[in-house]
């Protein structure tokens, strides 16, 4: 924590750190109710491992699901999350099932958003799982209405490992997700992006959060928000201390995550202003393969026809939020 008794650079009404699935949809919330936003993402491209996701998002009792003619019970969904998770978070639980068709209809009354549900099994054999799921996908999108944008959008995990753009196709599945939520932030005028931010801390003023410091290439910066900090950076798999000190196997290195990007430090920044943790030994987890270098792929496949490849099939960021792209 910083003191914030000091000079800004910088003054907005809400400050988002992160630029992922969550953090862009808090970003259009807060921008489409007339608040002055910023984003700040310590990387050049936006996305994180949202851009590398399937961008199934698991929201039950929807509009999206009730258009594919399937129904859906919060009470079965209920069931399902709480075998999952114990009784880690109730409230959070219910508030989630409770409120979560709304801003998925919100969403989509911006034409720069839109959904469809598509077949993808609940992944564990628990109480109130769906043979078919819950999920939907957005669907993909012309890389000419993003224009300028584009090169702001994370490419998929290969290109991307590989130093390599978008290809010459419609954005699907993760960069389909990111490319509309920062369209429709974009299209509000009052949302904007700073990458190269890598927010170091919170500052504090008499025990409340009301700005961050960060690190750019020109120096350190402190930028205040006069509503409030978002916090949504992704988890810790990038840090082997953090991983070692809440006893997630595996190294760093291994992480499919961005490279430099979730090493932890926004988390430990909350934590130190006294923000709550739960489920913190928990994460997206799959099989992968160690590299000659290190590092790894998530997991090795064999095609008869096409002989062997990799299937790239990023984990989440480590971290207590109930939705999840996947």
């Amino acid at each position: 924590m910083r003191d914030g008794r000091k000079e800004w650079d910088a003054t907005h009404d809400v400050i988002v750190v992160g630029s992922g699935a969550g953090a862009l949809t808090g970003a259009l919330a807060a921008a489409g109710d007339g608040l002055d936003t910023v984003v700040l993402e310590r990387t050049a491209p936006l996305g994180g491992t949202s851009a590398y996701s399937g961008a199934a998002c698991w929201l039950p009792g929807t509009q999206v699901r009730e258009r594919a003619g399937f129904d859906d019970s919060t009470e079965a969904a209920g069931d399902y999350l709480r075998a999952l998770t114990g009784d880690a978070g109730t409230e959070h639980l219910d508030a989630f099932f409770r409120h979560a068709p709304e801003p998925v209809a919100r969403r989509e009354d911006d034409p720069a958003i839109a959904f469809e549900w598509r077949a993808f099994p609940d992944y564990v054999a628990a109480p109130g799982r769906m043979d078919a799921g819950r999920s939907f996908v957005p669907l993909d999108l012309a890389p000419e209405l993003l224009g300028e944008l584009l090169p702001l959008v994370r490419p998929a995990v290969d290109r991307d490992r590989a130093g390599e753009g978008h290809p010459d196709a419609p954005l699907s599945a993760g960069r389909a997700l990111i490319g509309r939520l920062l369209l429709a932030a974009t299209r509000t005028g009052r949302a904007q992006v700073r990458t190269g931010h890598h927010v170091t801390g919170l500052v504090t003023e008499d025990g409340h959060v009301t700005g961050v410091e960060a690190r750019t290439a020109h120096g350190t910066v402190r930028v205040r928000a006069a509503h409030g900090v978002l916090l949504a950076a992704g988890g810790f798999e990038g840090d082997d201390t953090l991983r070692a000190e809440h006893r997630v196997p595996g190294s760093a290195a291994w992480s499919m995550a961005p490279r430099g990007a979730n090493a932890g430090e926004v988390l430990r920044a909350a934590v130190g202003a006294g923000a709550a943790t739960v489920l913190m030994d928990e994460a997206w987890w799959c099989p992968g393969a160690e590299l000659p270098d290190g590092t790894a792929a998530s997991r090795r496949s064999r095609a008869p026809s096409k002989g062997p490849g990799t299937v790239s099939c990023p984990p989440q960021s480590v971290r207590s939020a109930v939705l999840a792209a996947r």
